[in-house]
């Protein structure tokens, strides 16, 4: 499998939030979160009624600044090593809950001059989270037409789950913003209906996460759930994550969300009217927390195995009748591949993983979008 590494060579960084991002078209406007759903009857005001079968975590009250979710997966700790090295292992405790990234470096957006899309946009952090919020404005700015349909509290970790016995009530909260009380898988499957009128969107977009979806977690990420989801009912997907400092919770959401729109755009320019992507093929963006000077550039990776261990091995086993409360300890381990996302990530390049929506060891449609789409992602034309 091809792997191909180049420098970000014109991602314009700046230490302005982006202003362009304050302009949204007239049938997107901005997520007011200071009024709370007329449909709630109980709980924090920005959240809808919580399902019988799986109740999630509560957002805080729409009064206060919109808090960023904990994300799917533990931050990468902070390294000091040259790119292409790997980061030393350790145990570490678990991050205090609800970290709140700030954006340390923003990437200027340059409008596209392509088709309107019209675009998805759920995540499982939260229907009002920092990161679909900043997405949401950057796609809007560039043109898109977004709806977003996410999940009304925090989902992380919650993969694929989707709810298959009770009800599940949906509240529109400004015009073309809805949210779901359930999983985000529940909220793709709701939005490919209703967003657009009963047509399918031309895409959905999934974050950005508050935290990398990267090695032996992605697997258990709502982020990258939804965007399968949406693979397996034929729409193209991309799932995206903003990797977070163990220490500070610190991420470069506004950089995220214009990455996106550049990404998205060569997409558009490539497709020239014809599928954004191969059919059955999406793909999951992790881009890199860099205190200074930006990207190191874009790798194209496959999924590491490793990254973060949860062991339970100190586990006392109850008696018969009995009960033991247990927690796991979470351990942070060296990535396997040099090449995988785990690692290009802690060398500060923005990871681009294909995925699909089935466990095939190695899918031939994957092999295929490696050929066609690998030279033009890594490029990006930044």
């Amino acid at each position: 499998m091809v792997r191909r590494l180049v420098p970000l060579a014109l991602v314009v960084t700046t230490t302005a939030a982006l202003a362009s991002f304050a302009t949204a078209g007239a049938s997107n406007p901005p997520i007011d979160t200071t009024q709370p759903p007329t449909t709630v009857d109980q709980g924090p005001p920005t959240t809808a009624a919580p399902p019988v079968t799986d109740p999630p975590a509560t957002d805080p009250p729409a009064t206060d600044p919109p808090a960023t979710d904990a994300p799917d997966t533990l931050p990468l700790p902070e390294t000091s090593a040259a790119p292409g090295s790997e980061p030393s292992p350790g145990t570490v405790s678990p991050p205090a809950p609800n970290p709140v990234p700030a954006a340390t470096t923003t990437t200027q957006v340059v409008p596209p001059a392509g088709p309107v899309l019209k675009i998805l946009l759920t995540n499982d952090d939260g229907w009002d989270a920092e990161g679909i919020t900043a997405v949401r404005a950057a796609l809007i700015a560039a043109g898109h037409d977004v709806v977003i349909v996410a999940p009304a509290t925090n989902q992380s970790g919650v993969g694929g789950r989707v709810t298959l016995v009770g009800e599940l009530t949906l509240t529109q909260h400004a015009d073309g913003v809805f949210s779901v009380d359930g999983s985000p898988a529940d909220a793709t499957e709701i939005g490919l209906d209703i967003a657009f009128g009963g047509e399918r969107p031309d895409l959905v977009i999934s974050g950005t996460n508050a935290g990398q979806n990267i090695g032996a977690t992605a697997v258990h990420s709502g982020t990258l759930g939804a965007a399968v989801t949406a693979l397996n009912d034929g729409v193209p997907a991309i799932a995206v994550s903003t990797e977070t400092d163990l220490t500070t919770g610190e991420g470069d959401i506004t950089g995220t969300a214009s990455f996106v729109v550049t990404a998205v755009q060569q997409l558009v320019d490539r497709a020239d009217g014809g599928p954004l992507l191969p059919e059955g093929i999406g793909l999951s963006i992790n881009f890199p927390f860099v205190e200074s000077g930006g990207p190191a550039g874009v790798a194209i990776t496959t999924t590491d195995s490793s990254f973060l261990e949860l062991d339970y091995s100190a586990v006392s086993i109850p008696e018969v009748g009995s009960e033991t409360v247990i927690g796991p300890v979470l351990t942070i381990v060296d990535p396997i591949d040099p090449d995988g996302d785990a690692a290009r990530l802690a060398a500060d390049f923005v990871t681009i993983t294909f995925i699909t929506g089935d466990y095939d060891v190695v899918a031939p449609g994957q092999v295929a979008a490696l050929d066609e789409l690998g030279p033009l992602l890594v490029d990006l034309g930044l």
